[in-house]
């Protein structure tokens, strides 16, 4: 699960469902046969030069990042604050397109306190 706090109008429960199910889609299928293929790419030749074993060595321990459960989280976390965001941008559009009433309406349609 998340370790930090969750931007507001994030269900926690909604991220790790949407979480597993990025982690059991297709998606995450196709990207670790991805990353082992260009991993295996990368480690396929034997490199003398130091400057491109280091090289290759960076671009193998950043391909196998995509790997780690946090990934997923991290994508399914943007998506829900976003969707979050767009919510309450809807629902600030739709509390401003309410009318008001004019503040000399007719006094009968006033509660009486």
């Amino acid at each position: 699960m998340f370790d930090g706090a969750l931007p507001a109008g994030v269900d926690p429960d909604e991220l790790a469902e949407l979480t597993a199910e990025l982690m059991g889609s297709s998606y995450h299928r196709l990207l670790a046969e991805y990353v082992a293929a260009r991993t295996a790419c990368l480690q396929a030749d034997d490199v003398t030069d130091p400057n491109v074993a280091m090289k290759r060595r960076g671009q193998t321990e950043e391909l196998a990042r995509l790997l780690l459960p946090a990934f997923p989280q991290a994508l399914a976390l943007a998506a829900l604050t976003k969707r979050a965001v767009d919510r309450a941008r809807v629902a600030a559009v739709a509390a401003a397109a309410r009318p008001t009433p004019p503040w000399w309406g007719d006094a009968s349609q006033e509660p009486i306190p």
